[in-house]
């Protein structure tokens, strides 16, 4: 008998893998990528990896990025439904990290974590940015089987517990969810928005639904989904910040990764020649490559501008007065970064709490 004679409404749900901060650094998969993936699928239902305490509470910033700053806004601008549907539990991070030290307080611990950390290398095959560079990639079934042994080697040696984050109950759980959902709204097009290595394992459960019908990317997505020239030039912004002035090159700029830095700096002064957030952003470059003399000139152009608020909260003369300060006191002119941190601290806003920070005790750049 037909599945159209038994009167069942089938549900084309298609699993949405993303790949949280690495949208705002991989050209091949920008956030105006999952925009546009979901105007091509053209859902009437969008579940997203935000737990739904959290949504209640109007707390989006619990979950991944690009859930709150994309697939939710994306969905009021049309109007379609959005269920949260992740699940953990607020003790889990603490009980990860204690499970975590028991297992590293002995030599014997340390060993096993190193073999499967070892043995998970080997199966993922290459970095995460490396492996999830474009769309396609990550939907991809080498992709996934990747993400499978990876998760698998790490059941095979931690069972379904802490050292694993729970990662077949909260896949199980998140699959109900959006069963659920999909039932109760009579839904028959709907999309979960997940972190790329949820995608396989909700699949696993969702295909076990006999109303659900799974959806390949090549199935709805016929052409490669193009940035615009303004959409290209957002993400270059974006990637510039993330590179420059994220968390590894505040943490570790000896260490920082410049990788394309340099092209995007310069195709953005082509577009905006004089953009003082660009300028300074150019200065944090020379800065990390400790071109000092190059990261000083630009630094003190962008000091210029008293009207930008960098990011739309630090206004940008305070925190390139501030780097100047730096500058010099990585020379030994500790006079001029007196000047520098002294200029915040009287007129400062915003940065006033750093910069009386570094007059009291000079910068010292880590490693």
């Amino acid at each position: 008998m037909s599945v159209k004679s038994l009167g069942r409404r089938i549900c084309d749900v298609f699993v949405l893998g993303t790949i949280h901060q690495f949208h705002t650094l991989t050209p091949g998969y920008t956030l105006f990528h999952l925009e546009g993936l979901l105007e091509a699928f053209g859902p009437d239902l969008i579940a997203v990896e935000i737990r739904p305490e959290d949504w209640a509470k109007g707390d989006l910033d619990r979950g991944p990025y690009e859930m709150g700053r994309v697939a939710v806004p994306w969905a009021q601008k049309k109007a379609v439904p959005v269920v949260p549907v992740d699940w953990w539990e607020d003790g889990m991070p603490d009980e990860y990290r204690l499970a975590l030290a028991e297992l590293q307080a002995s030599a014997e611990g340390r060993s096993r974590l190193e073999r499967v950390e070892e043995r998970e290398k080997e199966a993922l095959g290459l970095p995460f940015p490396e492996l999830c560079r474009t769309i396609e990639r990550v939907h991809s079934p080498e992709v996934q089987a990747r993400f499978r042994a990876v998760h698998d080697i790490e059941a095979a040696a931690f069972g379904e517990g802490p050292l694993n984050k729970y990662w077949r109950t909260r896949n199980r759980i998140m699959a109900e969810r959006v069963t659920a959902a999909i039932r109760d709204r009579g839904a028959r097009r709907a999309v979960a928005v997940v972190g790329c290595e949820h995608k396989y394992a909700i699949e696993d459960q969702l295909v076990k639904g006999p109303d659900i019908r799974l959806t390949r990317l090549d199935e709805f997505l016929k052409t490669p989904v193009a940035l615009t020239p303004e959409q290209s030039l957002s993400f270059d912004r974006l990637f510039v910040f993330q590179k420059v002035d994220g968390p590894e090159a505040n943490t570790h700029p000896d260490r920082a990764d410049l990788t394309g830095v340099q092209p995007a700096i310069e195709r953005l002064l082509a577009a905006g020649p004089g953009d003082p957030e660009v300028i300074y952003y150019r200065g944090l470059y020379h800065f990390l490559k400790r071109e000092l003399d190059l990261a000083l000139r630009d630094f003190a152009r962008a000091s210029q501008d008293e009207a930008t608020l960098l990011l739309g909260r630090v206004r940008l003369w305070e925190i390139a007065r501030i780097r100047m300060g730096q500058v010099y006191d990585m020379r030994g002119e500790r006079e001029n970064a007196l000047a520098e941190y002294g200029a915040v601290t009287v007129r400062g806003y915003t940065r006033v709490t750093l910069a009386k920070r570094f007059a009291a005790s000079p910068y010292v750049r880590s490693s």
